[in-house]
């Protein structure tokens, strides 16, 4: 059987670029690709995707409107830079790659068979963020956050990776309620444990909230869609309840107490309010008619209010103005519209979930962010003749 792939070339698929950057993306931040080998990479990489388009001609077109509005975003946001404060940083590869990746991804828009490259990468991408916690996890900031730092004393950033593990736990969901061997059911319950454990560890709020979120969307849809196996779909429920209210009780009290109420009162959400409240602020006491429409450049909210946003559509307005978050919106309803017509529920939760993540943490020049944007959207394409939800 294997044989037959290579020899049919189908087992080639597996390596195209779009599914070896996603595959990486949750690592895109580490030093290594700071450095030029990525940057000189992409001159290597392009004339593959061109080679690709000129062989794939026949699907140009049905995907011309899809390909614009994305590559019309990523380019104007690239060209915001230009009219940034600090013009001096248009150039610096550690700013730009995010939107580099983008572009690159969203040229080469995947045939919609080829959905599963992009699920075994993202599945992949989430089990090594997992061992990695298994292997060099380790307590900070007085105990009360869990995060990983590599022998070499790189850290990853815990509201980061929490994002890695979405659609991880989107899959076990729907591979726990729709599996009917009691060995897999059991794998996937504690592969849904082992993602909600170490996100609740991380201390990530916006992650774990993002996390439970998806959990409850996909265990909703069973309960709902699939009417026949409503009563045994809820039994299962029945098992991931005390799942979770046992993790709270089993994690260490001063990891809770970082989730309270109270505590995100008393600090503000880590400063996440003062931060949102002044950035407001400004954009009423700084804004032109120029800045409202067009908005201050990539990497300008940093620069001006001496704080990132922590907030995508704040970042947007601040950054790119009406016209930027008008081009947000509009990719965002496009995934959503087709999410829906198509019958694609893991397009839909991804991209809702991709964006609460996003509103307590900047994640405009973020390559995950994109990557995840850009998953949603070829999920969103996955035509099916089905009468229900695709779970």
């Amino acid at each position: 059987m294997i044989l037959k792939k290579i020899r049919s070339f189908e087992l080639t698929k597996l390596l195209n670029v779009s599914s070896i950057l996603v595959l990486i993306s949750p690592f895109m931040r580490l030093m290594l690709f700071n450095r030029g080998i990525l940057f000189w990479s992409f001159f290597l990489i392009i004339p593959l995707f061109i080679i690709n388009i000129i062989k794939n001609k026949h699907n140009i077109f049905p995907n011309f409107y899809d390909k614009f509005t994305f590559l019309l975003f990523i380019f104007y946001l690239m060209i915001s830079r230009i009219y940034s404060p600090n013009i001096s940083n248009f150039f610096v590869f550690d700013q730009i790659k995010a939107l580099l990746i983008a572009f690159l991804l969203f040229i080469n828009i995947p045939h919609k068979d080829e959905n599963f490259n992009l699920k075994y990468a993202l599945l992949i991408s989430g089990f090594a963020i997992i061992l990695l916690y298994f292997l060099y996890g380790q307590f900070y900031l007085r105990g009360v956050r869990f995060w990983i730092v590599l022998p070499n004393g790189l850290a990853f950033d815990p509201n980061m990776v929490s994002a890695s593990l979405i659609y991880p736990a989107i899959f076990a969901t729907g591979m726990f309620f729709s599996s009917k061997n009691i060995l897999k059911k059991l794998f996937f319950l504690f592969s849904i444990s082992v993602i909600l454990f170490f996100t609740l560890l991380s201390g990530s709020r916006g992650g774990l909230i993002t996390i439970i979120f998806a959990i409850s969307i996909k265990t909703f849809s069973f309960i709902s869609f699939k009417s026949k196996n409503s009563f045994i779909y809820s039994l299962n429920l029945l098992i991931i309840i005390p799942l979770i209210i046992g993790l709270f009780i089993i994690t260490p009290a001063d990891i809770i107490e970082r989730f309270s109420i109270s505590e995100i009162v008393t600090t503000g959400a880590s400063g996440r309010f003062n931060i949102i409240t002044d950035q407001i602020k400004y954009l009423y006491q700084s804004s032109t008619f120029l800045s409202f429409f067009f908005g201050f450049g990539q990497g300008s909210s940093l620069l001006l209010t001496g704080n990132s946003s922590h907030n995508i559509f704040i970042e947007y307005f601040i950054e790119s103005g009406v016209i930027g978050l008008f081009l947000f919106f509009l990719i965002s309803i496009n995934i959503l519209k087709k999410g829906f017509l198509n019958k694609s529920l893991d397009s839909i939760i991804l991209l809702i979930c991709v964006i609460i993540w996003s509103l307590s943490i900047s994640t405009n020049n973020q390559v995950l962010f994109w990557v995840l944007i850009y998953t949603s959207f070829s999920f969103s394409r996955n035509h099916t003749k089905i009468k229900k939800i695709d779970l």
